[in-house]
């Protein structure tokens, strides 16, 4: 079964281990970004950057009370 990734609609990819073997295939959850999963680029260059903005916007609300 094809799975698609919420962001880009691309094919999720399986990941394999060193030996072949597949190991996962359901892809990454795509929060805060989307609902649903995700394929490994669109985590790595959209959903990963978003929730480390998050962390630095709520750090930055607590230093200063915002």
């Amino acid at each position: 079964m094809r799975k698609e990734c919420v962001i880009c609609k691309g094919v999720i990819e399986a990941q394999k281990a060193p030996d072949g073997k597949i190991f996962w295939s359901d892809g990454h959850n795509a929060e805060p970004v989307a609902d649903g999963r995700c394929c490994g680029a669109c985590n790595n260059s959209v959903v990963i950057p978003a929730r480390l903005g998050n962390v630095k916007f709520r750090h930055f609300k607590e230093l200063f009370n915002a």
